[in-house]
């Protein structure tokens, strides 16, 4: 993750699958696609909305209606509903750290599924070059823009 609306993720499973955020442009990349999707990141709203948090690009307290704190002190656990009925979540969990980071993100769908994050070995402003946020499609696949 890094500030402005920059965020790479590499999946392990299925492996080769990339979502890229260059800060303008959100880029989703499965090698098993016969396609590449693209969103701008200001239309995007998806399970990915609440990791606008992480980046700085979300208001929690506009966003966010009821908060509940649980868990215990070596990992408290924050869930918070969204204010909007409209929200393309209906919940999402912090499980935080000892020092107040974030090591768990649950997002929950209104369909009933949840999408889990795990940070571990977070470091704080590590090296890493711009290129990393970019994102070129493979040769021969066709781009499909997404949006509402």
């Amino acid at each position: 993750l890094r500030k402005p609306g920059r965020m790479r993720w590499d999946y392990t499973h299925p492996a080769g699958k990339l979502f890229v955020s260059d800060g303008r442009w959100v880029w989703l990349y499965s090698p098993g696609a016969q396609q590449v999707e693209r969103v701008r990141l200001k239309e995007t709203d998806d399970f990915r909305a609440p990791l606008a948090f992480l980046l700085g690009r979300l208001d929690f307290r506009r966003a966010f209606g009821t908060l509940e704190l649980s868990g215990t002190p070596e990992a408290p656990q924050l869930s918070a509903w969204p204010k909007s009925d409209r929200a393309p979540f209906t919940r999402v969990d912090f499980t935080l750290g000892p020092s107040g980071a974030i090591r768990r993100l649950v997002v929950h769908s209104p369909d009933g599924t949840a999408m889990e994050f795990v940070f571990t070995n977070e470091r704080l402003n590590p090296p890493v070059t711009d290129s990393a946020f970019r994102f070129t499609p493979p040769p021969g696949l066709p781009v499909v823009d997404s949006g509402q």
